[in-house]
C-alpha cells in the first residue's frame, strides 16, 4: 500500500473544503461572550466569542454590521455564523452574518435572516402596495375576539367615520396556533370578498409573543392577499415581518383605525375649503372666459360683410376725400394757370394796341405786315378801335431802315 503524502497548504485546502460543503457549519448560531474586539480601519470588526470551556476568533464585515455598541467587552451574545479556514495560518475562524443581545437570541437572529430573504425577493417594494380605500364601508379584522383590539378600532371608527361596518374573524395572536388562525383569516376575507380592507393585529407583548407576526407562511399569505391590509402589532421600538410586507404599517390597532377611517369633521371642513376653492377658480375662470368671449366676439365682427363693408366704405370715403382735394387742388392751379395764359393773351391780342391809336391793316382777310404784301390799287382794311376803314392803295412806299438810320 503506497502512502500519500500531504503538503500542508493541500491539508489546510481539505479541510477548508469539508467546512464548506457541511451545511451544520455554515448557518449555525453560537452563544457566547464578547472580548478582544478590534475594529479595523476598513470598518471590518475582528473580535474573539468565548465560554467557560473555550474560545472562537470571529469577524464581522462592514456590510453586516448594524449597530456596532453590541461589541462591548463582556456582552453575552447569539449570533449567526458560518465556519471558516484560514489557509494560510491553519486557523479557523467564524464569518458573522448577524448579532443581537443574548436576550432576544436566536428568534431574533432568524427575524433578521427572514427580513433579507423576503426583501431580496421583493416582497417589501413599494411598487407592490396596495392603495387603501378613501371611505371603507366595511373593514375586515384579524385578531382576538377577546382582547381589547376589536374595542379600540370599532370605537376609533364610530368617533371619527361612524359609517363603515366591522367585521370580526376571531384568531389567536400568539402561540401554536396563531399562524395558521391568522391566515386563515386572510383567505377568508379575500374569497368572500366583501370588505374595502384588512386590519391585522394584536396588542403588545414581549418579543417572544410576537413571534407569529415574524412567521414566513404569514408573510407570504399578506403579500398574497388581494385586499390590502393594514399590520397593526401593538409595539412601538420593534417591527416585524407582517409590518415590511404589508400594505400599511400602524403602530397600534387604534392607529390604523386612524389611517384607514377618515375623520368626518374633517372631511366636511375639507369640503368647504374645497367648495370656497372651487367657486373662486369658478368666478376666475368665468371672468377670464368672458374677456375671451369678448374678444372672439370683436374677432368674429372684424369678418363679418356688414363690418367689411363698413370699412371699405370709411376707406372709399378716405380716398373720396383725398380725391376731392386733389381735384380742388388741381382746378386751383388750373384757374391760375387760365388766368395767367389769359392776361398773357390779353397782353398779346392786336386789338388792344388799337386802343393806343394803332390800326390793324388787312386785305383779302389776311393781315398785312409788310410794303411788300401790297401794292397800287389794292383795297385795303384798316381796323381801328372803333370801327373800320376801307380804302384804296394809290402808292406803296418802301422804307428802308438801315438807309433812313444812317441819315438821321
Amino acid at each position: 500500500m503506497r502512502i500519500r503524502t500531504w503538503t500542508v497548504g493541500e491539508l489546510n485546502r481539505y479541510i477548508n473544503q469539508l467546512f464548506k460543503t457541511d451545511p451544520l457549519v455554515q448557518n449555525l448560531y453560537l452563544e457566547g461572550e464578547i472580548s478582544s474586539v478590534k475594529i479595523h480601519g476598513t470598518g471590518n470588526i475582528y473580535f474573539t466569542i468565548k465560554d467557560d470551556i473555550g474560545k472562537v476568533n470571529a469577524i464581522m464585515f462592514r456590510s453586516n454590521v448594524t449597530d456596532i455598541e453590541l461589541f462591548q467587552e463582556g456582552n453575552q451574545i447569539v449570533c449567526q455564523a458560518s465556519v471558516n479556514l484560514y489557509e494560510k495560518e491553519g486557523n479557523y475562524n467564524l464569518i458573522v452574518k448577524n448579532i443581537s443581545l443574548k436576550g432576544k437570541g436566536i428568534l431574533y437572529l432568524k427575524f433578521l435572516e427572514l427580513k433579507e430573504t423576503l426583501k431580496s425577493e421583493g416582497l417589501f417594494d413599494s411598487k407592490y402596495k396596495k392603495e387603501l380605500p378613501l371611505f371603507p364601508r366595511r373593514v375586515g379584522v384579524i385578531t382576538s375576539e377577546t382582547g381589547a383590539v376589536i374595542h379600540d378600532i370599532i370605537n376609533v371608527s364610530r368617533n371619527r367615520f361612524g359609517k363603515a361596518e366591522i367585521i370580526l374573524f376571531p384568531a389567536k395572536v400568539q402561540g401554536d396556533l396563531a399562524v395558521q388562525e391568522l391566515m386563515d383569516g386572510i383567505d377568508y376575507f379575500n374569497q368572500k370578498n366583501d370588505v374595502d380592507a384588512i386590519i391585522l393585529g394584536r396588542g403588545g407583548g414581549a418579543y417572544e409573543e410576537l413571534a407569529p407576526f415574524n412567521d414566513e407562511k404569514l408573510a407570504r399569505k399578506i403579500f398574497d392577499s388581494q385586499i390590502p391590509i393594514i399590520s397593526a402589532v401593538g409595539h412601538e421600538t420593534d417591527v416585524t415581518i407582517s409590518d415590511f410586507v404589508a400594505d400599511k404599517r400602524a403602530s397600534t390597532p387604534s392607529m390604523a383605525a386612524e389611517i384607514l377611517f377618515p375623520n368626518i369633521d374633517t372631511i366636511y371642513e375639507n369640503l368647504e375649503q374645497k367648495c370656497f376653492e372651487l367657486q373662486h377658480q369658478y368666478r376666475t375662470q368665468f371672468h377670464g372666459l368672458d374677456v375671451l368671449l369678448r374678444d372672439y366676439k370683436e374677432q368674429l365682427t372684424r369678418y363679418t360683410p356688414g363690418w367689411k363693408l363698413q370699412k371699405e366704405r370709411a376707406k372709399n370715403n378716405q380716398y373720396l376725400q383725398e380725391m376731392n382735394y386733389i381735384f380742388s387742388e388741381k382746378m386751383i392751379k388750373m384757374y391760375a394757370d387760365l388766368e395767367k395764359n389769359k392776361q398773357q393773351l390779353l397782353a398779346l391780342n392786336p386789338l388792344n394796341v388799337l386802343e393806343r391809336g394803332y390800326g390793324l391793316v388787312k386785305s383779302k382777310n389776311r393781315i398785312i405786315s409788310s410794303t411788300k404784301e401790297i401794292k397800287s390799287q389794292d383795297m385795303i382794311e384798316i381796323q381801328l378801335k372803333d370801327g373800320m376803314i376801307v380804302a384804296e392803295v394809290s402808292e406803296v412806299h418802301i422804307l428802308h431802315k438801315q438807309r433812313d438810320f444812317e441819315k438821321k
